[in-house]
Formats: C-alpha cells, sequence, structure tokens
C-alpha cells in the first residue's frame, strides 16, 4: 500500500493534469498508486486514460469510481460518474450499457435541481 503522501501527490497531479488536459502526465501520476486511489482518484485516472485512447483501462477505472462514490453515499457524485459512463460508453457505440448508466445516472441525480449533469442529460 503506498502512502498517504504519495497517493496525494498523485491526486494532485490528477486534478492539475485533467483539468488543464494533460492527460498523459495525470495517467502516469494516478496509475503508479491506482490500488490506493479514492473514488475521486478513480474518477480522474479514467478521464485520462479516455483522453489516451485506453478505453480498456479508462471502463474499469471510472466504473470502479462510480461504485465508490456509491459505498460513500455520495449521491451526486455517483450521479455525475454515471453521466460520464453514459457518456463515454455510448461514444464507444455500446448504447445499451450506455442506457443502462443513464438510468443509474438519473436515479442517483432524482431531486437534484438546477445542477450541471442534470442539464448534460437533458442535452444529450
Amino acid at each position: 500500500m503506498r502512502t498517504s503522501k504519495a497517493v496525494e501527490h498523485a491526486l494532485e497531479l490528477g486534478r492539475t493534469g485533467v483539468g488543464m488536459s494533460v492527460w498523459r502526465a495525470a495517467y502516469e501520476a494516478l496509475k503508479a498508486v491506482e490500488n490506493d486511489l479514492p473514488p475521486e482518484g478513480l474518477m480522474y485516472l479514467g478521464r485520462a486514460a479516455w483522453w489516451l485512447a485506453r478505453p480498456d483501462e479508462a471502463f474499469p477505472a471510472s466504473e470502479a469510481a462510480y461504485h465508490g462514490f456509491v459505498a460513500a453515499g455520495d449521491d451526486h457524485a455517483a450521479g455525475r460518474q454515471g453521466v460520464e459512463l453514459f457518456r463515454e460508453y455510448g461514444h464507444a457505440g455500446q448504447s445499451a450499457v450506455s442506457a443502462a448508466w443513464r438510468a443509474k445516472a438519473d436515479r442517483h441525480l432524482e431531486g437534484a435541481e438546477n445542477c450541471s449533469e442534470e442539464g448534460l442529460l437533458l442535452y444529450l
């Protein structure tokens, strides 16, 4: 198990890298401590892997982030991650899987008002 300092450093690099579209740096930092990442870190790892054209790594990381948010009782974060998975599986041409993620996102975001995720679902 990695030290919390190493994980925190990787998370910061992941946040910064994903926020600035520096996908490779974010991916490499997060991948090095993947087994110790909290849901937020797995979310960033999934995004970085997606933009590096590594769907075989992006989907499992993103799904693990979703399950982590659910386990933590964070419906909004789980809904946000469900929206990401809905969109990504749709772009990958997996419409049935995409639809299932949309339904999960809808359930988690039910009752949320004026959030960007609801807007994105309405748009898509």
